[in-house]
């Protein structure tokens, strides 16, 4: 097998994610088109709910299997992984069918009584049979990264992006809905279909990969479902009460609009835009630290399991001295061009308020992601699962007394002290862990410093050159170009950056390349 390097892998995740991150966030841009800011308010209304069962279906698994397949490779090689998988695939195809069932048949009852809006029966129906079919392919995708072969993972990511965005296309091309519960679950089915497609290609891949001594090997390892559990139910438990708490705050919100004195159709509708518009552009930029999180939870466990302090130290620190830094850069690219990017993008300047005030939220937002990650590599799951509680119990309590008040501006407000809150508990946890130390200087105060000048430089340049000769969405990109180079720049200057990571990146880039070739 081919061992690929965190770096090297984590350039390839990151290629795949990057790609398959711009054709979601383009779709999205085109089904906002489609069904509207209600439907999109719909749309991600039934998705909450959804999000909760797939949870329960499948969360954790992924992870769960990564980190036993690694730790098993420490201790006696690659002779049981096979064990492990088909352990892992037995007992998530049986939860996710039975947890599947119950979505489907309570489909009404939870559409009139949970999420308060009868037009998601439905979009939940044609939802349920794919718990099954993405239980599957978290096991299959969590063997992949355990043997570091991103490869597989990331051809996955893109087939089931271009499988998904044209079935969806075609069956608006072929029919037209008539209403917009319709739309969404015209919608939902063909998302439900790419997922089938998806999992037929990473369950192909697995077939070609598998060799028979992993399968009955001399040494198959034991207690293997306990084992998993014991790292998959605190994580599912955490990610189920989260996405619980996300759905009554969903509901919540539309209800306390229409107590602010929206409409219902108003109150869905702005619920729509922030969480299926605003949110979502400012995820984008983090596919290119999704795939430091995915390669590093691996390297992390194997590096735990052979009580290597020195190496979770260092992987630990390079990869939260990059995310402080991509995140800076991105906070400073929706501060100058967010009302650039809300014209551009939904034709609203209503988004681009939005963005401005939630784009500061970027560092913790990213942050908190690459943390939670190394401290379930790290068996620091419960702690997560904890900190999730408190945090979602302040934002319902604030939801439901300042919202009827200020409307949604409050709840604007009451996301950027929800991502304080969980990101600065995680960080401290993760130092008190290990042995890492947060560099103040080099990973947040220079690099702000470098991206305050060049998001000057850059705004200058497009109000009075730049902004006069071309057309807004050529402005954008020209701007965004040359803020990256100037921030990039001001680090080197800085000695944030040096010459020897630069050489290192590039010794690896090469290396990826090779493998992918």
């Amino acid at each position: 097998m081919k061992k690929q390097n965190l770096v090297a892998g984590a350039i390839i995740l990151t290629a795949a994610s990057t790609l398959t991150r711009v054709l979601g966030f383009v779709f999205r841009v085109y089904l906002s088109g489609k069904i509207g800011a209600e439907g999109m308010g719909i749309y991600q209304l039934t998705f909450s709910l959804y999000l909760m069962f797939m949870t329960l279906a499948s969360g954790g698994i992924s992870i769960a299997i990564t980190k036993l397949i690694s730790e098993h490779i420490v201790s006696h090689g690659e002779d049981g992984v096979g064990v492990i998988v088909k352990k892992a695939l037995l007992w998530s195809v049986f939860s996710s069918v039975v947890i599947g069932w119950l979505m489907f048949a309570g489909s009404e009852f939870l559409s009139v009584n949970v999420l308060k809006d009868a037009r998601t029966a439905l979009s939940l129906k044609f939802l349920a049979p794919t718990l099954p079919v993405i239980a599957v392919s978290s096991c299959l995708n969590g063997y992949f990264y355990s043997m570091r072969n991103v490869i597989k993972p990331a051809l996955t990511q893109i087939v089931e992006q271009i499988s998904k965005i044209v079935i969806v296309v075609a069956i608006f091309i072929l029919w037209t809905p008539q209403s917009i519960e319709y739309a969404c679950a015209a919608t939902v089915l063909g998302l439900g279909l790419g997922e089938v497609i998806c999992c037929i290609f990473i369950g192909a891949g697995y077939r070609m990969k598998k060799r028979k001594n992993l399968i009955n090997p001399a040494n198959a390892p034991v207690n293997v479902l306990k084992r998993m559990l014991g790292v998959s139910v605190p994580i599912v438990a955490s990610s189920t009460l989260s996405s619980g708490f996300r759905m009554a705050e969903n509901v919540l919100i539309i209800e306390k609009l229409k107590q602010y004195g929206d409409s219902q159709s108003e109150a869905v509708g702005t619920y729509g835009m922030l969480k299926g518009m605003v949110l979502p552009l400012l995820l984008f930029p983090s596919s290119l630290l999704h795939a430091f999180v995915t390669t590093l939870v691996p390297e992390v466990a194997r590096a735990n399991a052979g009580g290597n302090d020195t190496r979770i130290t260092s992987l630990i620190s390079k990869v939260l001295q990059i995310t402080a830094m991509v995140s800076i850069l991105i906070v400073c690219v929706f501060l100058v061009f967010s009302y650039e990017l809300g014209t551009l993008i939904y034709k609203s300047n209503t988004v681009g308020t939005m963005l401005a005030m939630l784009s500061i939220l970027c560092p913790f937002m990213y942050l908190e992601m690459v943390v939670v990650g190394i401290l379930s590599a790290l068996g620091q799951q419960v702690h997560s699962l904890k900190y999730n509680i408190m945090d979602s119990v302040i934002r319902i309590t604030l939801i439901f007394f300042l919202i009827p008040i200020w409307g949604i501006k409050a709840f604007l407000w009451v996301m950027i002290v929800s991502n304080l809150f969980t990101s600065i508990l995680n960080i401290k946890r993760l130092l008190k862990v290990t042995l890492v130390s947060f560099n103040i200087g080099d990973w947040l105060i220079k690099p702000t410093l470098a991206a305050m000048a060049a998001g000057t430089a850059v705004k200058l340049i497009c109000r009075y050159t730049v902004g006069e000769m071309f057309p807004l969405w050529i402005t954008v990109i020209i701007g965004v170009a040359v803020m990256s180079l100037l921030y990039l720049l001001a680090l080197f200057l800085m000695a944030c950056i040096r010459k020897k990571d630069i050489i290192m990146l590039a010794d690896h880039f090469r290396q990826a390349k090779a493998r992918v070739s």
